[in-house]
């Protein structure tokens, strides 16, 4: 039943990518395969998936655009190619998560900086 299970996922895996072809694609470009649903596309082309499958902070990532400004970045990605506002938007849970952990009672006024 397990190896059903297995072959399965691993099946899942080749076809969310387009074949075998897309599959050894993003496995050489990301060292990383993942099946998850398309959250959205930034103005690049950076396209962002979650799976809530998986734990928190892997649960979320990027597959980044093969060309950006002019410049082929098929092997040459950066952190910094993602937007600010999808930054934001990945980090959201995180920071929220580190707030109510520093502040069990959730008081969020605690953590906020004093106006001046």
């Amino acid at each position: 039943m397990e190896l059903l299970q297995v072959l399965r996922r691993g099946l899942q895996q080749v076809s969310g990518h387009g074949g075998l072809r897309g599959y050894l694609r993003v496995f050489f470009r990301a060292n990383d395969v993942r099946v998850g649903t398309l959250v959205g596309e930034d103005k690049y082309g950076n396209k962002y998936y979650e799976d809530n499958k998986q734990f928190f902070g892997r649960h979320r990532w990027v597959i980044y655009t093969t060309e950006m400004n002019g410049k082929n970045t098929f092997w040459d990605v950066d952190g910094s190619m993602v937007p600010p506002e999808w930054l934001l938007a990945d980090l959201q849970d995180l920071l929220l998560c580190s707030l109510l952990w520093a502040s069990p009672q959730g008081h969020l006024w605690t953590w906020l900086p004093e106006s001046k």
